[in-house]
């Protein structure tokens, strides 16, 4: 991958350009390679990369579905929680999020959405991905505990507004919600030994 500081005006300008013709058939990959900036090496940083420093060049009726896909395919979620970003996403988000009839159906009687988070880690700190399968939180907890190596993890359980989701991700299966720790409530987690589950 060629960063940006490697690039010369030329090549940033036809970043930009591409980055305007993005479309449901048009990929950042697309719009990147095509600029000769992606030559080799891991696809999704690349991609991540360069859509946080050009987002606002994407067609606004396609960013939230760009968004997604490269939440999707990212280590880095707290970039992608920046308030800029996010304050842009959540304008054209609505069809997927409070528009979404799947959604409502799963609202409780005071109108929230029970989420689930699975981690090693004892905080919620930068926890901005859940999701709405406690099973699938699970999964996430004993991966966690496995590559951090740790005895034990976390499921977290929580009940989150429609409208402070900011994407509801379900290519990968996993009913994500992406959402600011700050709007989880109503929170508590179970402890579970790692060993047990294997």
């Amino acid at each position: 991958m060629i960063g940006y500081e490697d690039c010369d005006d030329t090549t940033i300008q036809k970043v930009i350009a591409n980055f305007r013709k993005i479309s449901n058939n048009y990929s950042v990959y697309k719009a990147l390679l095509d600029a000769g900036v992606y030559n080799g090496g891991n696809i999704s940083s690349c991609t991540n990369y360069w859509f946080l420093l050009f987002w606002g060049c994407i067609p606004k009726e396609h960013l939230y579905e760009v968004y997604k896909e490269e939440f999707s395919d990212t280590k880095y979620y707290n970039h992608f929680i920046r308030e800029k970003l996010i304050s842009e996403i959540m304008k054209v988000n609505q069809y997927d999020t409070v528009d979404n009839n799947d959604l409502k159906d799963l609202l409780d009687a005071d109108g929230y959405l029970t989420v689930y988070h699975g981690h090693s880690k004892n905080t919620l700190r930068n926890s901005c991905s859940w999701t709405l399968v406690k099973e699938t939180a699970d999964w996430f907890g004993q991966r966690n505990a496995l590559f951090n190596e740790t005895n034990n993890y976390y499921v977290w359980t929580g009940k989150v507004k429609l409208e402070n989701v900011i994407a509801y991700i379900t290519e990968r299966k996993e009913a994500e919600i992406v959402i600011k720790p700050k709007h989880v409530v109503k929170r508590r987690k179970e402890s579970f030994l790692f060993e047990e589950k294997e």
